[in-house]
């Protein structure tokens, strides 16, 4: 069971909770008020709308226990008095939040400490026992003062919600300097009694209707998240993939929410840093993050074109196409070029031919963040979203546990890959590229379904097998180096002594991850297949009409005959 459905479930126990669900969109100050005339939201709209201006200050200890546990408590003047609110750790991606929430009209601005008894407030405060010491511990630790404007919605099914446009800012103090970031979002929340799971369209609805017409992006950060942000100011670093947390019990549209839901919320934490072009690994784990997630819809995807899921996959493969010409030019500039001419300085040549690739990257580079920012981004991803709580109708409906479903794909893609290996030496370059892209398959598959076989034998199995991928992939940035330097050649040819000094450097790099791959292979077919207990038993073997028959073993499929020289 979920963290948030068990919150649910344990609700009525714990205090007036209530399942928050909204989804955010941020914009320019100018853009708010073209939301609010949008025929899409006229068309829900319920009477007249009203504004407020709203202060609310944020508390937590000084060693940040509520932060700590995913917690954030609030105080809050409004035109009706103040209101305390806590809000659980919940889960979000496509610009969705779901989080349970505890609220409290209070008298003062100063925090209640007998309402958070039974919360989860009290466990990260220490425990019951220890609660009035923690309240009294409390201290304002950044706040937010914005005008919010609220329009009453009510969709096509009935339901209802709220569109709340808030222009403000919030702010942080430390050692008595002020911190300050502007907030302009608009945040469509449901309205009335819910429980986790139910129906999100209608919001997906409207935020497709927006995005259609408007420059709007999708927000992923809660306003108490930007005030811890700017509060603590940490060290920013591209997001790697994180473990998929997969339970045995799942059913496999679970599954596949978990892992999309995994995948873009990767992707939604690169986008700032890719954006602001501060760092090539923002855009390189970008890039890890939609080949990841078009994997998923690999493994999950019915065979049929009319599939949503194959539209979605579609349109993933051509920004995937951007990022990817945009991430062999850095690669290329940083790691060949670069070093090439770092090496050998005086070949005034490689030095303009750096300097040439390094405009050509820039190019590349300001495409891939223009794919990123554009509309149809946004749309895919409120699309993606949208098509997330009906997973069901979208993939295979497999009918054994997941644990088995998984071991039949890990059992797929394992075969595939050891039956193309056994003539690796004999790899034409395109051969070389397909073996390439199955052991990514392959690895993203065991990454994704780690949960479901813990144990050494699945960290050895994908260790193995990302050595292996690194060699392939050193051999695959060695031939995209080599179309690079042709494109360099045009449309005046470098000196032959470049030339030659290039060409002879990727001929060697491409040997050197030759040299490598043998061992690599020969340590990856040594792993024991993690998986293999949960596969069904085989179906029993047909009679035979023969009383005896000789059985040919096969040769080993791991040995190499010598490296490809294709």
């Amino acid at each position: 069971m979920s963290k948030i459905k068990d919150l649910v479930n344990r609700g009525v126990q714990n205090g007036p909770m209530i399942l928050e669900t909204e989804l955010k969109l941020v914009c320019e100050p100018a853009v708010l008020g073209r939301i609010a005339r949008h025929p899409a939201v006229r068309a829900a709209k319920l009477g007249r709308a009203h504004s407020e201006h709203l202060i609310s200050r944020y508390f937590d200890t000084p060693d940040g226990k509520l932060r700590a546990a995913g917690l954030a408590l609030r105080v809050r003047s409004t035109p009706r008095g103040w209101v305390q609110t806590l809000k659980g750790e919940g889960k979000g991606s496509a610009g969705l939040y779901e989080r349970p929430e505890w609220e409290w009209p209070v008298p003062s601005s100063a925090v209640a400490g007998g309402v958070l008894a039974n919360t989860p407030a009290s466990k990260a405060l220490g425990g019951k026992k220890n609660l009035a010491r923690a309240v009294a511990s409390l201290a304002p630790a950044f706040e937010t003062e914005f005008k919010r404007t609220i329009h009453s919605l009510r969709f096509a099914d009935g339901s209802e919600a709220e569109l709340c446009l808030d222009l403000g800012e919030v702010r942080a103090y430390v050692r008595s300097q002020k911190r300050v970031e502007p907030i302009c979002e608009a945040e469509i929340e449901l309205r009335g009694d819910r429980d986790a799971g139910a129906d999100l369209s209608a919001l997906y609805e409207l935020g497709l209707a927006l995005a259609e017409s408007l420059p709007v992006r999708l927000g992923y950060l809660s306003k108490a998240a930007r005030g811890s942000a700017l509060l603590l100011r940490p060290a920013r670093k591209p997001a790697k993939a994180l473990a998929v947390p997969l339970d045995k019990a799942m059913g496999c549209a679970d599954a596949f929410r978990t892992i999309v839901g995994a995948c873009m919320a990767q992707m939604q934490a690169n986008e700032a840093g890719l954006l602001a072009g501060r760092d090539d690994e923002y855009l390189h784990q970008m890039r890890v993050a939609i080949r990841r997630l078009r994997s998923a819809f690999a493994i999950f995807r019915q065979p049929s074109d009319g599939n949503r899921l194959s539209a979605q996959a579609a349109q993933m493969r051509s920004l995937a196409q951007a990022l990817g010409v945009a991430r062999d030019w850095d690669v290329f500039c940083a790691g060949t070029i670069g070093v090439i001419a770092r090496a050998l300085p005086e070949v005034t040549g490689l030095a303009n031919c750096s300097r040439k690739a390094n405009r050509i990257r820039r190019l590349h580079d300001r495409s891939g963040r223009e794919a990123v920012f554009s509309p149809q981004y946004t749309r895919g991803m409120l699309q993606l979203g949208q098509l997330l709580p009906t997973a069901e109708a979208h993939i295979v409906a497999a009918e054994q546990p997941l644990p088995v479903f998984a071991a039949l794909i890990l059992q797929k893609r394992h075969r595939r890959l050891r039956k193309l290996g056994v003539r690796m030496a004999e790899f034409t370059s395109e051969e070389l590229h397909r073996f390439r892209i199955n052991a990514k398959k392959l690895r993203y598959a065991a990454e994704f379904f780690h949960a479901l076989f813990p144990g050494r034998r699945t960290q050895s199995y994908i260790r193995a097998l990302s050595r292996l991928q690194d060699a392939l992939g050193g051999l695959n940035d060695a031939a995209n180096a080599e179309l690079m330097v042709g494109e360099l050649c045009k449309p005046a040819q470098p000196d032959d002594a470049t030339t030659g000094i290039l060409r002879g450097w990727l001929a060697a790099m491409r040997q050197r991850h030759l040299d490598i791959l043998p061992d690599a292979w020969r340590n990856f077919h040594g792993q024991e297949r993690f998986w293999k207990r949960q596969l069904p038993a085989p179906a029993p073997a047909a009679p035979s009409s023969h009383t005896a028959a000789s059985v040919v073993l096969p040769a080993p499929d791991g040995a190499l005959a010598g490296n490809a020289t294709d």
